[in-house]
C-alpha cells in the first residue's frame, strides 16, 4: 500500500513539474509561465526568468490563446522508418524493445496492441527461422527443400510487417493519448 502511495505520489509530482502553461501572445510570442488567475480584462501569470520567479500581468486583448498543462515535447515517443520497420526514440534516446514496452505498458489500449504485435512477431520469427534454415539446409542436399524454404519466408514476410505496423499503432494512441490528457486550449476571445 505505501508503495502505490508512494508512486502515485511521484507521478503527480512528475506531472506538476512537466506540465505548464503557455500564453500566446498574438504577434507570435510566447511565455512559459504557471496562470494564476484571469479575468474579463487581464490576466496574471508566474515565469521564471534567471532563476528568479516573476509574476506578470497582461492584457487579454495581446493575448491569441493560452494552453494550460502542456506536456513537454520529451513526452513524444518518436517513430522513424528505418527500413522494412521502425525505430522509436524517447528524449532524443533510441529504445530497446523491453524500454518502448514498458512506456506503452501505463497506457492500456496501447499494451493491448503491443502485447498482440508481439505475439505476431513471435509468429515471423518462427517462421522465418524455419524458412531461413530450409533454404539453408536445401541449398546443400535438396533444392526443392531451399523452395520451401523460400515459400516459408515469403509467408513471413507480411506477418513481420503486420507486427511492426501494430506496434506502429500502439506508439501512436499512446502519443494521442496522452497528449489529450494533459494539454486543453483555451482560445481567448478577441474584442476589437
Amino acid at each position: 500500500m505505501k508503495k502505490t502511495l508512494y508512486l502515485l505520489f511521484s507521478l503527480l509530482v512528475f506531472q506538476y513539474t512537466n506540465a505548464r502553461d503557455y500564453i500566446i501572445k498574438k504577434n507570435g510570442s510566447e511565455i512559459e509561465c504557471t496562470v494564476q488567475k484571469q479575468d474579463s480584462i487581464n490576466t496574471t501569470y508566474t515565469s521564471t526568468t534567471n532563476g528568479i520567479e516573476v509574476i506578470g500581468t497582461i492584457n487579454n486583448t495581446e493575448i491569441k490563446e493560452i494552453i494550460y498543462n502542456k506536456q513537454s515535447d520529451s513526452d513524444t515517443i518518436v517513430i522513424k522508418k528505418n527500413g522494412l520497420g521502425y525505430k522509436y526514440s524517447h528524449n532524443n534516446r533510441e529504445l530497446t524493445n523491453n524500454e518502448l514496452y514498458e512506456l506503452l505498458r501505463s497506457n492500456k489500449r496501447a499494451h493491448t496492441l503491443t502485447q498482440e504485435a508481439k505475439s505476431t512477431a513471435n509468429v515471423a520469427y518462427v517462421l522465418s527461422f524455419a524458412g531461413g534454415y530450409c533454404l539453408g539446409y536445401g541449398l546443400f542436399t535438396n533444392i526443392a527443400l531451399s523452395g520451401i524454404g523460400v515459400g516459408i519466408i515469403l509467408v513471413a514476410l507480411p506477418i513481420a510487417s503486420s507486427a511492426e505496423s501494430t506496434l506502429k499503432n500502439a506508439v501512436l494512441i499512446r502519443n494521442n493519448d496522452f497528449k489529450a490528457s494533459a494539454p486543453i486550449t483555451d482560445a481567448l476571445p478577441t474584442t476589437n
